[in-house]
């Protein structure tokens, strides 16, 4: 099993701003989705008053939606009560170290639980393989975003910068890359077949 988490925050840096809304996706053998977590989130006021406006004009969470969530510390407990009954499942996200600077301080301490690959950097090296390279605005390459990940592995989901659709759509990119390294790997096993006769 696979848990591909989204947050969006009150500001980009994890040791000043905080969690506005979290949501999680499993993934289950077959890849498909079998179970999903979403919920906004009420940090506090101290946090609803610092918020960068530019992080909220970008996921749209506003401070009221803000005020009316549940607060913080219960919506870390729900989704830790989320990630047990999928306990063993690794925890994915399509930022890894942006999502694990924030759910890895309190209240949320993530710790416990095993972080795999980031879906941005996957995502990244399997378009640069197939000579897709995407460029910055200064033309060196540079790391996918989600919308481009997107496009490229015809992923349709809609509403992006929200935490649930972001997660979903996360985890439906890495779903492609995860079957396009399992046909590799079987058509590497057939052309070593072919090469050696076995």
């Amino acid at each position: 099993m696979r848990a591909i988490l989204d947050v969006e925050t009150t500001g980009l840096a994890s040791s000043r701003y905080s969690v506005a809304e979290v949501a999680a996706v499993i993934l289950g053998k077959d890849l498909e989705e079998m179970a999903s977590f979403s919920s906004l989130v009420n940090p506090g006021e101290e946090a609803i008053s610092n918020a960068e406006q530019a992080a909220l004009q970008t996921n749209g969470i506003t401070p009221a939606m803000m005020r009316e969530a549940p607060p913080i510390e219960q919506v870390a407990r729900e989704l830790e009560a989320f990630l047990d009954a999928h306990w063993g499942a690794t925890l994915h996200s399509f930022g890894r170290s942006f999502d694990m600077g924030f759910l890895e301080k309190p209240p949320w301490q993530v710790t416990r639980r095993v972080w795999g690959e980031c879906i941005m950097l996957a995502a990244t090296d399997m378009m640069n393989e197939a000579g897709m390279t995407v460029r910055g605005p200064n033309s060196r390459p540079k790391w996918v975003s989600l919308a481009e990940a997107k496009k490229f592995f015809k992923v349709k989901e809609d509403q992006a910068h929200r935490a649930l659709p972001d997660a979903r759509a996360a985890a439906y990119v890495f779903r492609e890359i995860l079957l396009k390294r399992a046909e590799d790997e079987m058509n590497d096993e057939a052309e070593s077949v072919m090469e050696h006769g076995l």
